[in-house]
């Protein structure tokens, strides 16, 4: 697990970043304890920093802190990723109605740069990267912090799904909407087009998630 690393960010963030790769890649299992002596080992970490990465992940949806038991991976589950997808949709939303007024063209070409990013990417790390970018493009002309804060909470705590649906990206429906879609609707500031087409994209992509989570629990 453990790799040299760039010394531009603090050790736990730094280290909160491997763990979560190694989560995703499916090297930390789902249910795995996590054994903070072992792991601050592997990392080069002293145990201070190595608590705080664990509780940013906690706080990120990937592990679970139990006390006097430490840290365990985070199970995901189709009740929890529908959660997220629900609030997010609300949050956007809002957003969208909020920036849509007061967005100039050159933050949606921006943004779809941004999006070349996502599907240009292969570590998910940047995925999600490009992908905060992109909302921080699209929704800063709504001059709401809060709520942008909020906005990218939830979509940050959903990158723990991010494998599951690369699992699914080729079993959706044919003609599903697509988010240079979503964008070119925004950049014709057709507020009805784009909140149809983020809704049908974020159910379609949710609910097959949801099935294939299904149809592990019931093989399990």
């Amino acid at each position: 697990m453990s790799r040299p690393r760039k010394h531009l960010r603090p050790l736990p963030e730094q280290a909160a970043q491997e763990l979560k790769t190694a989560i995703l890649q499916g090297r930390l299992q789902e249910g795995e304890r996590l054994h903070q002596v072992a792991l601050a080992k592997q990392l080069g970490l002293s145990p201070i920093p190595l608590r705080e990465a664990l509780r940013q992940l906690e706080s990120e949806g990937f592990v679970t802190l139990e006390p006097y038991h430490g840290a365990v991976v985070r199970r995901m589950t189709p009740e929890e990723l529908v959660d997220l997808t629900e609030t997010r949709l609300v949050l956007e939303a809002l957003a969208l109605r909020s920036a849509m007024p007061n967005l100039p063209p050159e933050l949606v070409d921006q943004a779809i740069l941004q999006r070349d990013r996502m599907v240009a990417a292969t570590d998910p790390h940047d995925v999600h990267d490009a992908h905060l970018t992109l909302l921080d493009c699209l929704y800063a002309p709504a001059e709401r912090p809060h709520l942008l804060h909020l906005l990218r909470d939830v979509v940050s705590r959903a990158q723990r799904y991010y494998p599951i649906y690369k699992q699914v990206l080729g079993t959706l429906p044919d003609g599903l909407p697509t988010l240079l879609e979503y964008l070119r609707a925004c950049r014709d500031r057709d507020l009805e087009k784009a909140h149809h087409l983020l809704e049908t994209r974020l159910r379609a992509t949710t609910e097959a998630c949801c099935i294939w989570l299904r149809a592990r629990g019931s093989e399990a």
